[in-house]
């Protein structure tokens, strides 16, 4: 006969290895000294796809329907900053030719509900790649586009 202690140290064991292998399971993340709730991998496709989504409806103002195509098939660097429980700010990008494109997600970013969390679409042009140092050449810093 096994021992109880054999047994819940089994289990406990057993818990912990299901925990470990459960995409759906949420991580954590230390915020001001309090453990806060992370999205799971699930969500943060989620609000890719809201992003992408974004920006296909917005495309005529912001992106051109290449720009758009290459957004659908590309994958985006995602910064995510939290302030509680899957509370934060989300910064989704696509580095495209001439510029950056960005989908911030401010708020409840788990929740569908457009009064919980902000969507603001962010474009930026880059700096040219070569600077001319030539006498009688003055450099400018880029100049933001509205």
């Amino acid at each position: 006969m096994m021992g109880k202690s054999f047994l819940r140290s089994l289990v406990t064991l057993t818990a912990g290895f299901a925990l470990a292998l459960c995409p759906g399971c949420r991580n954590h993340v230390d915020v001001d000294g309090k453990s806060c709730a992370m999205l799971t991998e699930r969500e943060v496709r989620e609000l890719v796809l809201v992003a992408r989504e974004t920006m296909a409806k917005n495309s005529p103002k912001h992106a051109t329907p290449d720009e758009v195509a290459e957004i659908r098939r590309t994958e985006p660097e995602i910064k995510i900053r939290y302030y509680g429980n899957c509370l934060g700010e989300a910064v989704i990008s696509w580095e495209l030719e001439t510029r950056k494109v960005e989908i911030v997600f401010d708020g409840q970013l788990n929740s569908n509900n457009p009064w919980e969390r902000d969507i603001i679409l962010r474009t930026m042009q880059k700096q040219p790649a070569v600077l001319d140092f030539r006498p009688g050449h003055q450099q400018r810093p880029a100049q933001r586009q509205p």
